[in-house]
């Protein structure tokens, strides 16, 4: 049965990664202008290595303006037959992952806040219940994963395994894992479990371009239930971000991040198929 589309004021994805910013234009758009607009087109980073002095990258950054989910705006969004978008839950601070149970119960992460929080839907209207449960609270929770009646739950260091109760909260959070591969530039940490029930995680790069000191940061990780056995299912990742198990042939499909300022034509991101021990 199809279930219509949560709306969720998801945080923005796209990012400067310089360590200075380009000054906002003095005028802010008008309320009905494009929801993205261009900040000054000369924004440069000079590289920090003498024997490239003379050597600056251009680049443009695109930054989406939010709107807020009119009922107009979301009839003039295009969906398959048989969907629908409509506003499931409002004023979620920064809502940055989503997993759904078998019940409907629907589970998201919050990375500022530091916590988990439950979104149900008992009457069936489409629309969150009433305010979002807390479930969890750890710094920096971002990463979750839905396996039957237990939850998966990442941060930067940090990988946390709990049994979800008959109420959907959960039952005191059980770590797995304080040892994972420092952040760096990409601290965001995502886990799936796998066909074959291990937990997959990704630690991303944690500079731009280097030579990293850590094998397990840039790749993928392969997670023993219980937290044990780990081992590095994949490298060569730069900073993997959404991905997933075909669920007919089993194949690993991934996002990943392309490395920053090389002009604004040379920083393609990827939708890799990602092989056991492939660089």
């Amino acid at each position: 049965m199809l279930r219509p589309l949560a709306f969720l004021a998801l945080a923005a994805l796209v990012s400067a990664c310089s360590t200075s910013r380009p000054t906002p234009e003095a005028d802010a758009p008008s309320p009905e202008a494009d929801a993205t607009r261009q900040t000054p087109p000369s924004v440069s980073q000079r590289l920090d290595h003498p024997e490239h002095a003379d050597v600056q990258v251009v680049g443009h950054i695109v930054e989406p303006r939010q709107l807020d989910p009119t009922p107009e705006r979301l009839a003039g969004l295009r969906v398959p037959d048989g969907f629908e978008v409509s506003v499931f839950a409002r004023d979620l601070v920064n809502p940055r992952m989503i997993a759904v149970a078998d019940d409907g119960a629907v589970y998201v992460t919050r990375r500022s806040v530091g916590d988990v929080i439950l979104l149900k839907d008992a009457d069936g209207d489409g629309r969150a219940d009433g305010e979002p449960t807390v479930v969890a609270s750890r710094p920096g929770m971002h990463g979750i994963a839905l396996d039957g009646d237990t939850a998966y739950l990442v941060t930067v260091k940090d990988l946390y395994r709990a049994r979800i109760l008959d109420d959907g909260t959960f039952a005191p959070l059980e770590r797995l894992a304080d040892d994972l591969p420092d952040g760096g530039q990409h601290p965001n940490r995502m886990v799936v479990v796998g066909p074959d029930g291990h937990v997959y995680l990704t630690a991303g790069s944690t500079c731009n371009a280097c030579a990293e000191t850590n094998p397990e940061n840039a790749t993928m990780l392969r997670v023993a239930p219980d937290g044990s056995s780990r081992t590095i299912y994949a490298t060569g990742l730069r900073n993997t971000i959404g991905y997933g198990f075909h669920p007919e042939t089993g194949a690993l499909y991934g996002m990943d991040h392309g490395i920053d300022w090389l002009g604004d034509n040379e920083q393609h991101e990827e939708l890799n198929q990602i092989v056991e021990g492939a660089a």
